[in-house]
């Protein structure tokens, strides 16, 4: 039963031959429905299922390439996301570092309502009354010099910028060789599944013979028994090596955020890697050990902590420059608008007041009254007659604050050290991983050949205890160790040959770390 659900094309060629002859047959199956115990509606339901089943194995399964998985996967992780933020703040801190050195501008109005008592000028009375009046002003200002505490700013912003852009090629590298790992761990559980379905292929021809000999009494129950529990045995290896293949597969979809797919598969094709060595010979790499630590002050992570590194120095260089004169300069021009500024139109003569008296006669002064007419000056004249401007220049002398300066420069000098400590460990740290990784590729080439001579060995005895097994000069147990060690000897092979491309994928990542990032881009 097992065999008939892996066996898809098996299962295919089941339902359509239950569907020759549809038309015709189904006349026949409605009379005999009314005879049969199943109503008819139950039998056009197991037909429509049928034809559902039909289609559904029809239908092409989703095949993945590396490059299409890589493609999901830059667009789809989070972590690389938020990566990318990092890189577009650290832009836009740069920006703003950058205008830090040119003039700032800046416009103001304003608008103001004044209500109660207030003198008129005229009368030199108090009134009571609502005054409007309007501002306008214009200003700027420039630092011409602040102990190159700008020039250091901007410097260091754009060494921060860098240091971003790195960072995120360092993550896309980093994911684009996690997804690469995942792809090979799924090509390794295919492979483990298609030896196991070949030795279990094997079971059952040899459990078929064994039925054979048993029916004609030439070998006894307990090893017909036998054969059938190694047989049942790969059949359970392969079911458990589909499954592991399966659990591959999800692991891979959830690793490039994609929405689980049962039909999901992957290109059998593989990473373009060599897949098999043969023979006694180590391979041939384009490039030795020390060509890896050559490059590697290439790489964007070992680029990033040396921008990280020339950043803490221009930080260093601006807490410095806090200590040292500021010399800015600034203008600004202003004009105001009331509408109790009032200019005189005419003035009439009223009835005559008396003023005082005269000293010594004591006769009374009289004066006619003056009866002023006004009118609020207009708004164009006013902004133009209260126009006013300013220019200045400024020195700024810092003596003594707090100990602020002198705790900032002892601040960015432990920075500096830091990172130059960060950088010292990047470097000792890459320089560990390719040595390792030389090593293990070594390891793992000697291991492959080892296991590709063991299997090939195994190979040709078992073909020749096949055929003594046949002429009845072994017995069956003897045949079914051989047969063990030829399928530990397989499995051992494709461990071997999966870590040895694993490790060589490895290789060659540290030799061009953007070979599986420009996959995506062809």
């Amino acid at each position: 039963m097992l065999n008939f659900l892996l066996n898809k094309s098996f299962c295919l060629k089941f339902v359509k031959k239950s569907l020759v002859g549809f038309p015709e047959r189904f006349a026949e199956e409605a009379r005999q429905a009314q005879e049969s115990p199943l109503p008819l509606n139950v039998m056009r339901s197991i037909l429509l299922i049928l034809l559902g089943t039909l289609a559904a194995q029809g239908q092409a399964q989703t095949v993945w390439t590396l490059e299409r998985c890589l493609q999901q996967a830059l667009e789809q992780n989070i972590d690389l996301q938020t990566t990318a933020l990092n890189v577009t703040s650290a832009k836009w801190q740069w920006e703003q570092a950058r205008h830090a050195q040119l003039p700032s501008f800046s416009l103001s109005a304003g608008q103001f309502l004044q209500s109660g008592r207030s003198i008129d000028r005229f009368t030199n009375q108090f009134v009571q009354s609502s005054i409007s009046s309007n501002n306008f002003q214009a200003q700027g200002s420039w630092t011409l010099f602040a102990g190159q505490q700008i020039q250091a700013q901007k410097a260091g912003a754009e060494l921060r910028y860098q240091a971003a852009g790195e960072n995120q090629k360092s993550a896309e590298q980093a994911l684009a060789l996690n997804v690469a790992t995942s792809y090979l761990q799924c090509l390794q559980a295919l492979a483990r599944f298609k030896a196991s379905e070949s030795q279990t292929a094997n079971s059952q021809a040899t459990l078929n013979r064994a039925q054979l000999q048993f029916d004609a009494q030439l070998i006894n129950e307990s090893e017909l028994s036998n054969a059938k529990a190694q047989h049942q045995s790969n059949v359970a290896r392969q079911t458990g090596a589909w499954n592991s293949y399966l659990s591959a597969l999800q692991a891979l979809q959830q690793f490039i955020r994609k929405p689980y797919d049962p039909d999901f598969r992957i290109d059998e094709g593989g990473l373009g890697l060599p897949s098999e060595q043969q023979g006694n010979t180590q391979p041939i790499l384009p490039y030795s050990l020390q060509d890896l630590l050559n490059n590697a002050q290439e790489r964007p992570d070992w680029k990033a902590a040396q921008y990280n590194v020339f950043a803490a120095e221009q930080a260093l260089r601006a807490a410095k420059g806090a200590t040292l004169p500021t010399l800015s300069m600034g203008a600004s021009t202003g004009t105001v608008y009331s509408d109790n500024a009032k200019e005189i139109t005419g003035i009439n003569f009223g009835d005559f007041q008396p003023i005082g008296r005269v000293q010594g006669s004591g006769e009374i002064v009289e004066a006619p009254e003056l009866l002023y007419s006004t009118q609020t000056i207009a708004f164009g004249d006013q902004l133009s007659n209260n126009l006013g401007n300013t220019v200045g220049v400024n020195l700024s002398i810092p003596l003594y604050n707090n100990r602020q300066n002198y705790v900032r420069i002892q601040q960015a000098e432990l920075d500096v050290t830091r990172a130059q400590l960060n950088l010292e460990k990047t470097q000792q740290s890459i320089e560990n991983e390719l040595q390792t990784a030389w090593l293990q590729y070594n390891n793992a080439a000697s291991q492959f050949q080892a296991a590709a001579l063991s299997e090939n060995a195994q190979l040709q005895s078992i073909r020749l205890q096949r055929m003594r097994f046949e002429q009845g000069l072994i017995s069956q147990i003897d045949m079914w160790v051989n047969e063990s060690n030829y399928n530990n000897a397989v499995q051992a092979k494709i461990e071997a040959q999966f870590e040895f491309q694993f490790r060589r994928l490895i290789l060659d990542f540290y030799a061009n770390p953007n070979t599986l990032i420009t996959l995506t881009n062809e």
